[in-house]
């Protein structure tokens, strides 16, 4: 039987482990630096249109960012009336999350109506 133990970062846990190899890494800084500096300025965008971001878009990490990256998840759960539920349990998963905020999938949920093809 395989316990999970969380790390928590902010106000997400992630997996330690197998998943989160040194406790000590920023996983939030990892999968935004895996972006393209084209889609790390995106992301900064996407969430300042939000509101969650208010510093400079620089497509730089900084504690603005890393802020907003954190709570994006509960955001986009709240701004959704819970229709959007964002899991993130490996690496991979935030980086996907990341990604995806940056190419504008969650923008209706983010700034929008939220109700675009319901």
């Amino acid at each position: 039987m395989m316990t999970r133990r969380f790390v928590m970062a902010g106000l997400l846990a992630l997996p330690a482990g197998q998943v989160v190899a040194d406790q000590g890494r920023d996983d939030f800084k990892w999968a935004f630096d895996r972006l393209s500096a084209f889609e790390r300025r995106n992301l900064q965008v996407e969430l300042q249109m939000a509101g969650l971001y208010a510093a400079s878009v620089d497509g730089s990490y900084g504690p603005s960012t890393r802020r907003a990256i954190v709570s994006a998840p509960n955001f986009l759960r709240d701004n959704s009336q819970g229709r959007v539920r964002v899991e993130l349990v490996t690496l991979g998963d935030l980086e996907t999350f990341l990604r995806d905020i940056a190419t504008g999938e969650y923008s209706k949920w983010l700034y929008g109506e939220g109700d675009e093809g319901m």
